[in-house]
């Protein structure tokens, strides 16, 4: 099979990673794919993909919609968008073509999700009928399809087939918190408001205020365009000793690797890749509960959860964490276990090959 893929996005996050792994595990298997983005300069190389990246032009409307055109013009079985900004784009470039449309929706559609020529679309009314010409349509989450039959979409026709993650490597740490050295609260992703990277900085200023004997340091891994708020906001609050911003990462899961606790505060959140590769390496999780976060993170049994956007509990997580390797060793063990049995990178791309073979043979 050839497939293309195409995402919009122009900050490294889950959809990169996503489509990342997507690839490496459909050409090991034999198909031919190719993945059309923005950020096609700056994506991790990992071996086999780096080559099949085809950049994409967002500053010239025309040029970007003939790279699409061409990508499917040439030797492409299946076409396969990411993300609700990409379908409205390619769905009109490729309407006149016999290549079949599938999308993934990797966030909870609300009406502020997309944005098309600077004005807010207020319902579903014009998505829904772009939704109707795919041929498929994937959700990374339950939540997500319940967004999606909200919207009006008959529910046969949303699949959902959860993220995964192929087994990242933390002999480097012990699965609970070390006893002589400083733990590391890590957060891995996209510096965006639903994110919820500034929930963190809240929070750990409240943990320090209360908790002054706990010592411990802060990594956060990603870009976006809330950075330099966040330095401002670090500084502000006294974290500037103990907070460091790593910036963009080609290597996120060498970064992951060295956490001691992974946090993903969000607003809003599909699922939450990071959440999968934390506890595929052995990584207590701490999270916010919304979107699909709760379909992998149990709270007191593979991870903790705490209200999105209250900070004050996630401290109080935090420092039970902190203060007690004991949790950390059991929450990092059954999170591994909720991977094996759920989140594989095997079961991943088993089902999407699945899909992708129903599909062609059925045009």
């Amino acid at each position: 099979m050839k497939i293309t893929m195409l995402s919009l996005n122009r900050t490294f996050g889950g959809t990169e990673s996503h489509v990342l792994n997507l690839m490496r595990g459909l050409q090991e298997q034999g198909h031919e794919c190719h993945f059309l983005t923005p950020q096609a300069d700056k994506l991790p190389g990992r071996e086999g993909v780096l080559e099949s990246l085809l950049p994409l032009d967002l500053g010239s409307t025309l040029r970007c919609a003939r790279q699409i055109r061409h990508a499917c013009e040439k030797n492409c079985d299946l076409f396969h968008v990411h993300g609700w900004d990409a379908l409205p784009v390619a769905s009109p470039i490729l309407s006149d073509l016999s290549v079949p449309l599938v999308c993934t929706f990797h966030s909870v559609f609300k009406p502020e999700t997309l944005v098309i020529r600077e004005a807010l679309v207020e319902t579903g009314q014009l998505i829904q009928p772009l939704l109707a010409k795919t041929r498929k349509i994937i959700a990374i989450s339950d939540a997500i399809k319940a967004s999606l039959v909200k919207l009006g979409t008959a529910p046969d026709r949303i699949e959902t087939i959860y993220n995964g993650t192929a087994a990242i490597s933390h002999s480097a740490r012990k699965n609970s918190i070390p006893v002589n050295s400083i733990p590391v609260i890590g957060y891995l992703g996209r510096l965006h408001v639903e994110k919820g990277p500034d929930l963190l900085l809240e929070a750990i200023a409240r943990l320090r205020s209360r908790a002054s004997s706990l010592k411990f340091r802060v990594e956060i891994v990603g870009e976006g365009p809330l950075e330099q708020e966040l330095r401002l906001q670090s500084h502000s609050l006294g974290l500037d000793s103990c907070c460091t911003f790593k910036g963009f990462s080609s290597k996120p899961h060498e970064e992951l690797s060295g956490f001691d606790v992974l946090v993903l505060p969000s607003r809003d959140e599909g699922m939450g890749l990071a959440i999968l590769e934390a506890m595929s390496c052995g990584v207590p999780v701490i999270a916010s509960r919304t979107g699909g976060i709760v379909e992998a993170v149990e709270p007191e049994r593979n991870g903790l959860l705490f209200p999105s956007g209250d900070a004050e509990a996630l401290a109080h997580s935090l420092e039970r964490l902190l203060l007690d390797p004991a949790l950390s060793e059991r929450l990092a063990y059954m999170g591994r276990q909720k991977w094996e049995a759920a989140f594989r990178l095997d079961l991943f791309i088993r089902k999407h090959l699945h899909l992708y073979e129903s599909i062609i043979h059925s045009c």
